[in-house]
């Protein structure tokens, strides 16, 4: 009796619950734009579609057949390309400061044979580019200036205000080195070198040729303009009120050595070598007091070049003793002539001898001077 009513309240409990369907498979997404975007921050701007699936990959195909592009304004001509990439289709050749209508036509061709279906018409505006201001060596260690200055790049800007900061202990050399070398500063950093033991020995501004959104080099003649540089350590900082005022904004910063200490460093795999000479007479110096330090700033040894301007650096011995890779070579001379060579990063934008040879006579790339005032 009993299991008979089990069986008939188990077949009501299965006739009750509710049937769950199985979930619909999702419907696919038309071929079409999902997003449209203007990169105006290069020297040609461009308008950039991203669709919901890939594109045609055949050479084949010319996508800028099916692109229409109408400047605004009367005696306006486009001629740019169409350049597909995965998902997204950048026109090309569009210029700032000015609005388009931009029309993907109907028939642009996706992968698996997609096609879009209607027209897509967009109204895109171009802005300006927005002020820059860089030093084009940026990141690296100028050692010489030289007649040419340094290159200062900008955008959209018609004067700069510039400082050149000479740093004077050598502790703060060593210690800014691994903490900024090849990083921008704020007005509050520059305070800080200057408070520390930093000398601000000028200060002024330099006329720009400025052409509208193009990146324009405007060397800063630093010769011209400071005269004889004693030895030391220099930082050039770089800044306009165009671009935001502020006094934790990044500036653009450029270190620079005015030495007559040269040095040049053949790294082997059981050595270091370094010969120092001078270079207005190229003959060796000795009596150079040498500091190899690692990355975390820790000294790995001390050498002083002899007669023939040579010193040696045992780095299978610092190997051996499980110390760190040499990060930079610090060499003092006197007071306050001083110098360094990055062992990582080339001390220079050459190529050619990046592997084993480091060298710190480079000079900056020749280019046309323009005339600074101090104030």
């Amino acid at each position: 009796m009993l299991r008979a009513v089990a069986r008939v309240c188990a077949v009501l409990v299965a006739s009750s619950t509710p049937v769950i369907a199985a979930d619909a498979p999702p419907e696919p997404v038309p071929f079409g734009v999902s997003s449209a975007e203007v990169v105006a921050e290069r020297d040609v701007p461009q308008a950039c579609f991203t669709f919901t699936d890939r594109l045609e990959k055949s050479r084949a195909v010319n996508y800028r057949d099916y692109v229409e592009v109408k400047p605004a304004g009367e005696g306006v001509a486009f001629d740019g390309t169409a350049v597909a990439r995965d998902r997204t289709l950048c026109v090309e050749g569009l210029k700032h400061g000015q609005s388009y209508r931009i029309t993907l036509r109907d028939g642009l061709p996706g992968s698996d044979g997609k096609r879009l279906p209607n027209p897509d018409a967009r109204d895109i505006e171009v802005p300006n580019r927005k002020p820059a201001l860089a030093f084009r060596g940026a990141g690296y260690i100028l050692p010489r200036i030289g007649t040419d200055g340094l290159p200062l790049r900008s955008i959209n800007l018609d004067r700069a205000k510039l400082q050149v900061l000479r740093i004077n202990d050598r502790s703060l050399v060593e210690k800014i080195y691994f903490g900024r070398i090849g990083q921008q500063m704020s007005d509050h950093e520059v305070g800080e070198i200057l408070d520390r033991s930093g000398q601000e020995v000028w200060r002024g501004e330099m006329a720009i040729s400025n052409s509208r959104n193009q990146a324009v080099v405007t060397p800063f003649p630093i010769d011209a303009v400071l005269g004889r540089l004693e030895p030391g350590v220099y930082i050039a900082v770089a800044g306009t009120e165009d671009i935001k005022p502020g006094g934790w904004d990044h500036k653009a910063t450029q270190w620079f050595v005015v030495s007559d200490l040269g040095l040049n460093a053949i790294t082997g795999e059981d050595a270091l070598v370094v010969f120092a000479r001078s270079v207005k007479t190229a003959a060796p110096e000795a009596g150079v007091e040498l500091r190899l330090l690692a990355r975390n700033n820790a000294e790995l040894g001390k050498a002083l070049t002899g007669p023939d301007g040579l010193a040696r650096f045992d780095l299978a011995a610092l190997r051996a003793a499980g110390r760190d890779p040499a990060q930079a070579l610090f060499a003092y001379r006197g007071a306050g002539d001083f110098g360094f060579l990055d062992l990582v990063t080339p001390a220079s934008p050459a190529p050619a001898r990046r592997c084993i040879w480091r060298c710190c006579c480079a000079t900056p790339t020749p280019s046309r001077s323009r005339a600074a005032r101090s104030r």
